[in-house]
């Protein structure tokens, strides 16, 4: 049974629960919450669990070991709580018994669910929300201990979300011109800014301690969202990162006759969600391995758009400070280089 070919560990609904008197046909299949598990009844009869992995479909963890011939079998949670396994395409067309758990109790209402560590249940109630007493269980379990290899992580650039938080001013700088002229100079330095970059998905499975992987990050160029080429960074699963980013600049200005002109460079500050798909390898208690594809959100603070703004006055006293400033124009910065501490 390879149901686990289409498994995406992290994404969409899945149907991990079976109600009471629904049939569970050969071919379809119970997926737990988290995307590791897979159940379902073979063309032989035999209702099996199984691990998913992305090379091998499924790998084998549990089976009432019942087959029987012809093909059609179908799986069903009764009125009295039992599970059992009969030959026919579902309830309607039911033929003899081939497997039950022999597990019973009062009436009302039951249901089957594959939980996130591979037990399959039957519990009482109509499901996980109005989960009452367990009835019956597999046994068999076997929960992820660790993640022991990242393969590969893929951006979706396409499905990016900015919110722009603000402009956060960086550098500021005042010349003054205390000639007769207009005096022209260039104005040249470095900035600096703290951006931070996290990864999240919604089970959060420990990574081992050997376990590392290099990613670039989401940015902002050219008003759009592409994948920075300066910043391969270490990838903090369920966590976050914070690097410095420093710009070099070099900016023509012109200072009026017998006046002041400050010099303020600020940056805009944006908060940048995409959505991620990642290739791991996951180890169980058990020692089994499997291959996995977990989506995520990667979620970052990114200064872009860097500008230079003027403003010309006469300096108040020693202290620096212009007074009846008035703003006469903003335009990109000159930027020369950028690099990440």
């Amino acid at each position: 049974m390879n149901q686990a070919e289409s498994v995406v560990v992290g994404g969409g609904e899945k149907r991990s629960v079976l109600p009471m008197n629904q049939s569970l046909r050969i071919g379809e299949s119970l997926q737990s919450k988290n995307g590791l598990f897979c159940a379902g009844v073979q063309p032989d009869g035999n209702l099996c669990v199984y691990r998913t992995d992305l090379d091998k479909g499924g790998v084998y963890l549990w089976g009432t070991q019942a087959v029987g011939s012809g093909g059609k079998f179908f799986a069903i949670v009764q009125s009295d709580g039992n599970l059992c396994v009969y030959h026919g395409t579902d309830a309607s067309t039911r033929g003899n018994w081939l497997w039950g758990s022999q597990a019973t109790a009062g009436g009302g209402k039951f249901f089957l669910i594959l939980q996130d560590d591979g037990n399959l249940c039957v519990y009482k109630g109509s499901g996980p929300d109005e989960q009452g007493d367990l009835v019956w269980h597999a046994g068999r379990t076997d929960a992820v201990k660790e993640v022991t290899e990242i393969i590969s992580l893929n951006y979706d650039l396409d499905r990016a979300e900015v919110t722009t938080e603000g402009i956060s001013d960086l550098y500021k700088e005042t010349v003054q011109n205390n000639t007769g002229q207009t005096q022209s100079s260039t104005l040249t330095g470095s900035v600096s800014a703290s951006e931070t970059s996290g990864w999240s998905d919604s089970f959060g499975f420990k990574i081992g301690l050997k376990t590392s992987f290099k990613t670039g990050v989401p940015c902002i160029a050219d008003g759009k969202v592409e994948m920075s080429v300066e910043l391969s960074n270490t990838y903090t699963w369920n966590g976050s990162n914070t690097n410095t980013k420093s710009w070099g600049f070099s900016t023509p200005i012109q200072v009026p006759a017998n006046t002041a002109l400050s010099a303020i460079i600020s940056a805009c500050r944006s908060t940048i969600v995409v959505p991620y798909t990642q290739i791991a390898i996951l180890e169980f208690y058990s020692g089994a391995k499997t291959k996995v594809r977990i989506e995520g959100k990667y979620k970052g603070s990114h200064c872009h758009d860097l500008t230079v703004s003027f403003r010309t006055g006469s300096l108040s006293g020693g202290a620096g400070m212009l007074k009846s400033a008035t703003q006469t124009s903003t335009r990109p910065l000159g930027i020369t280089s950028q690099a990440y501490a």
